[in-house]
């Protein structure tokens, strides 16, 4: 087989078994690789496609800018599809609608001093290709100015860029805090360097945080303890970490300080795994890790599949892992 990185800790004994699925930043398809880095499948799905999962049903959705989101089979047949200016995340839901980041050009001067901006949406889609809802980040601009003191209009046109969006899961926090109930959307806004939640039936930003704490952030989710892991890019400070917080107190209630080799001041992401462990992909650097929660690293991959854009040859924007019985047998797991 051949080796999609150089794995230079693998401590057996304490690593979730199972794949994991990426794409180098800016390449042209996804690879799945075991855990001594071998590529046991690919894709071939175009350039800028750099989002993946893997469903229950073996099909792999993934996003490719500004062209649209894509649902595929093992063999790579696009199954289903819906076109528009996605950009940088997207997400399942529980029903079978996805929710996908897009872009508008408008004009906002509350929002930029512009004369157009970049506005970003979040769409849902249902399986028929219908849009079912929508919220324009702009709309929750007086939200924001209330939650965390945001000043506006902003200096740059590309005001939120906003990098991830999440349907909040069931949990017993969303149970007695409407705020966070189940279906609600969490969203992260990178060049304001906030993470928020989007009341669904309301459609008004709820929640948020970030202002002096997160710089940069990528990828924040919500744990069946109601609490958010994010990854905190650091892109000013100097250095990366992920943090776990409770969005009831906003205390952070654990951090993870990444090694100055995996400082990423751009893309990067996490999940916690079967066992407890957590995968975490520290983007520029291309650096893939496994972490205890005694913040132990118990796996590590240098990724080595170059891309096309010489500032990010390495680079991987996220990894997702892959349960064994998820991925086809005949690969040999």
């Amino acid at each position: 087989m051949t080796t999609a990185g150089e794995v230079t800790i693998h401590e057996r004994e304490r690593t979730q078994p199972g794949c994991i699925l990426y794409s180098p930043y800016a390449g042209d398809g996804f690879v799945l690789i075991d855990r001594e880095g071998r590529i046991v499948h690919r894709w071939d799905t175009g350039r800028y496609t750099k989002v993946a999962e893997l469903l229950p049903n073996r099909h792999i959705l993934y996003a490719r800018m500004r062209d649209g989101v894509f649902e595929a089979d093992w063999e790579g047949n696009v199954l289903w599809s819906h076109p528009c200016r996605q950009h940088h995340d997207f997400c399942r839901k529980p029903d079978g609608n996805t929710l996908v980041v897009v872009n508008e050009f408008t004009f906002n001067a509350r929002a930029w001093h512009g004369a157009i901006d970049k506005n970003d949406v979040v769409i849902e889609i249902d399986p028929q290709g219908n849009i079912v809802w929508e919220f324009h980040l702009d709309d929750g601009i007086d939200d924001l100015i209330g939650l965390v003191g945001l000043k506006f209009p902003r200096k740059a046109e590309d005001w939120a860029h906003t990098n991830t969006v999440e349907s909040l899961p069931d949990t017993e926090l969303g149970r007695t805090d409407e705020r966070f109930r189940a279906g609600n959307v969490l969203f992260s806004s990178r060049n304001i360097h906030t993470i928020g939640i989007i009341d669904y039936a309301t459609r008004r930003i709820v929640w948020a945080f970030g202002q002096g704490e997160l710089d940069g952030q990528h990828m924040p989710t919500m744990l069946p303890n109601g609490r958010i892991l994010v990854f905190d890019n650091g892109t000013a400070r100097g250095y990366s970490r992920v943090l776990e917080i409770d969005p009831l107190t906003r205390e952070v209630t654990w951090e993870f300080r990444l090694p100055d080799y995996a400082f990423a001041r751009a893309l990067s992401g996490q999940e916690v795994l079967p066992n407890g462990n957590m995968l975490i992909c520290c983007g520029n650097p291309g650096v893939i890790l496994e972490v205890t929660r005694d913040k132990q690293i118990v796996w590590e991959l240098k990724n080595t599949i170059e891309g096309f854009r010489e500032a990010y040859l390495t680079a991987v924007y996220r990894a997702a892992f892959c349960p064994s019985s998820v991925v086809d047998r005949s690969v040999g797991l």
